[in-house]
């Protein structure tokens, strides 16, 4: 009898399979919208998440739950596994859910049960903003999907944040936020390692590691652009190690600042884990680059930024025809700009010297240094002219430096002494005895002992001598 009335009250003890199967998937779904599903409710009833999870983990149903369940399987007893995979989120029933329904981004290649697989960056863009509500995964082949995934969180992303791009003001005329300085000092450090000078690249190293926390709170939008372009395979080829461990300790500290399922923790992960594959970041560049173009314009800062990302990118990975192809259209799109006077004129002519400078090391990287001696030469000269009294900042003292060694390629060591020692003395007066100025005093010391000039050389460690707090 009460079976009967159980059924007519539409009351079950268990759930059904297919019931199990819906959970699983409203579930997964409000995860990755940072939705709560302490509330959930089937039936009228609370959902019963262990036996959802129970559900979950049962082998016979793996080819059910594939719909929204990654390739390959986690142990139920591997629990420090499942722990890690979901930092600082709450252990109840509910939560506990997020190691088991939700993709495994440490274990599997499907990361995220929102992405679409596409087939290339023009599908993506064509898509409109609507495209981006979440559906079931298609398990594309296991060496595309991390490339999938990346390029997904990062249209997401920005799309999400577009407004707030579009409305920023122009920040790359500043390095003093910590972003900034952050990504400064990691691109420092990494030139410092390629350099052979560790001594002076841990030290930077440290110090981005300990404002990473400040930098992730805040997430800035372009964030992921420096993921893309100073932590690249190409960039970090002579240090994969630190790019492997920036990347991981990035990707953890991102889960406890923002969401193990934020665009951001995912991006961090999904690159630690592509095996050094220079393609993804490329591509996730020229996508970011195009959807900026169509979204904001060629015109604006944030697509000038990624447009010299871009162009670095190609020149450390050697595609230097490339690079120099993307090096001129920037050096065109400003120059253009400053004659329509759509920024300010200083922003204007700022930008018209970074463009400038990246075909300078184009240049140079081709082996073309007579042009771009030539052409370095008027990047200091605009910085002249732009800074007045002011001059030279740090970017007109980065110049003189490309000048001493686009001097030293074409044998002129004279010249290249003199370059080195405006370069130092500039660099002393705007950072002090930091690694930087320390490198540069190094380049000059090397030239003035190959000289024979043992005295002057010697002079300089007094007259620049390192930080004191850089020596623990």
């Amino acid at each position: 009898m009460y079976n009967t009335r159980l059924k007519q009250w539409r009351i079950r003890k268990n759930y059904r399979s297919q019931d199990k199967d819906k959970l699983a998937q409203q579930i997964a779904l409000a995860l990755a919208e940072n939705r709560s599903v302490a509330d959930m409710t089937f039936n009228s009833r609370p959902v019963k998440f262990d036996r959802v999870l129970r559900h979950c983990r049962n082998a016979k149903r793996m080819q059910k739950t594939s719909s929204f369940r990654p390739r390959g399987s986690i142990k139920g007893s591997d629990t420090k596994q499942r722990a890690s995979l979901a930092p600082n989120v709450d252990q109840d029933e509910g939560t506990k859910l997020e190691g088991i329904i939700t993709p495994q981004t440490r274990t599997t290649p499907n990361t995220d049960p929102t992405f679409t697989p596409v087939s290339s960056a023009d599908d993506i863009l064509d898509s409109p903003a609507g495209a981006l509500t979440p559906c079931t995964p298609l398990s594309p082949p296991k060496d595309t999907v991390n490339v999938a995934v990346v390029l997904h969180q990062t249209q997401a992303y920005y799309l999400n944040h577009i407004d707030q791009i579009c409305a920023a003001t122009a920040d790359i005329y500043t390095t003093t936020d910590k972003s900034s300085i952050f990504w400064t000092n990691i691109k420092s450090a990494i030139y410092l390692l390629k350099k052979q000078s560790p001594v002076l690249a841990w030290p930077l190293l440290n110090e981005a590691c300990r404002i990473a926390c400040d930098v992730l709170r805040d997430a800035p939008v372009l964030f992921l652009n420096g993921l893309f372009t100073v932590l690249s395979p190409v960039n970090t080829a002579r240090c994969p190690k630190v790019r492997n461990t920036m990347l991981i300790y990035l990707g953890e500290m991102a889960a406890i600042k923002l969401s193990p399922f934020h665009p951001l923790s995912i991006v961090c992960r999904e690159l630690a884990r592509d095996q050094n594959c220079r393609e993804m970041s490329e591509t996730a560049l020229n996508l970011t680059l195009d959807l900026f173009i169509k979204t904001l314009g060629p015109r604006h800062s944030a697509t000038f930024l990624v447009h010299r990302s871009l162009i670095s990118l190609s020149r450390r990975g050697r595609q230097l025809q490339a690079a120099e192809r993307l090096a001129k259209q920037l050096v065109q799109a400003t120059e253009q700009a400053f004659g329509s006077h759509d920024k300010p004129d200083r922003d204007a002519s700022v930008e018209l010297c970074i463009a400038m400078t990246e075909l300078v090391h184009v240049y140079s990287d081709l082996g073309n240094y007579a042009m771009a001696s030539e052409l370095c030469a008027s990047v200091i000269s605009k910085y002249q002219s732009i800074q007045k009294d002011r001059f030279p900042d740090s970017r007109a003292a980065y110049a003189m430096e490309d000048m001493a060694e686009l001097c030293h390629y074409q044998h002129d060591i004279d010249q290249s002494v003199v370059w080195l020692t405006r370069a130092l003395a500039a660099s002393w007066e705007i950072r002090g005895g930091t690694a930087s100025t320390i490198h540069v005093r190094e380049k000059l010391e090397a030239l003035l002992l190959a000289q024979g000039k043992f005295k002057d050389a010697s002079e300089l460690r007094t007259r620049y001598p390192r930080q004191v707090e850089e020596l623990a």
